[in-house]
């Protein structure tokens, strides 16, 4: 199992990309991330 714990400090839009399929959106998140592991 992994645990991800976090804080977002800033999020940027960087593109989007329409297509038949549907929207897709690049993101660019900038905070802290700590992530723990149990049973590996």
């Amino acid at each position: 199992m992994v645990l991800l714990r976090g804080a977002i400090s800033e999020v940027a839009l960087e593109n989007i990309y329409l297509s038949s399929a549907g929207i897709q959106a690049v993101v660019h998140a900038r905070g802290s991330l700590t992530a723990t592991t149990d049973k590996l």
